[in-house]
């Protein structure tokens, strides 16, 4: 995990609005969505991030990670379904230094939170984890043959909770495969944002929601 600036949102209000999908999101009950059409004040978002039209946009300046907790709802089910659709505005970076999207989950703050992330211009997801403040690799990066890696492009991320285990696809094709530890009680759910060290990025979403796993 490169050292950047880092800033954390902890949304405090709200709920999410029912949308029809941009993609495919299992057949489970949607249980938390956002549809975009105006910024949700759950998610208590900075001034760099805007939602309008159907989209979330987040501007970062060069080297620095957005994370954004939202506590609408506490998790306690086993099985949980989240997918997002993540497009790259700007900033791509390089394959060593690219601009990143996750989705956040297994949160108990703002401190203390496990994600799954996409790195479009290495072509690469990955998983890191946030414990005690302290970053680890859950996951190393590793090539997902599908994923969109242009300005531009959108990717559809998938992440699937079953207990400790957690699978993600991008664009349906296998991407990475965690083994961890959920928090002993309820836990929450969020994105993140990252630019590359070199250069300023805007990262869109166009879709989020959540639903009971398979």
């Amino acid at each position: 995990m490169r050292r950047k600036t880092r800033v954390v949102v902890t949304a405090i209000i709200g709920y999410f609005f029912g949308a029809v999908a941009a993609h495919a999101c299992g057949g489970g009950k949607v249980i938390y969505q956002d549809d975009f059409k105006t910024l949700d004040p759950a998610w208590n978002a900075p001034d760099n991030v805007t939602a309008v039209n159907g989209a979330m946009s987040a501007k970062l300046v060069a080297n620095v990670g957005l994370t954004m907790i939202s506590q609408a709802n506490l998790y306690t089910q086993p099985s949980i379904e989240i997918c997002a659709t993540y497009k790259l505005i700007s900033g791509l970076g390089t394959a060593n230094d690219s601009a990143g999207a996750a989705a956040v989950f297994w949160a108990s703050g703002s401190t203390n939170f496990t994600q799954v992330e996409i790195l479009p211009a290495a072509g690469t997801a990955k998983s890191s984890a946030l414990i005690d403040n302290k970053w680890s690799t859950k996951v190393p990066p590793r090539s997902v043959a599908a994923e969109s890696t242009a300005v531009g492009g959108t990717n559809d991320l998938d992440v699937v909770i079953n207990g400790g285990r957690v699978q993600a696809t991008v664009n349906g094709k296998p991407a990475v495969y965690v083994i961890g530890t959920p928090p002993a009680s309820s836990w929450m759910v969020g994105l993140y944002f990252e630019s590359p060290s070199s250069t300023a990025t805007e990262w869109q979403v166009l879709n989020y929601q959540v639903r009971e796993g398979p």
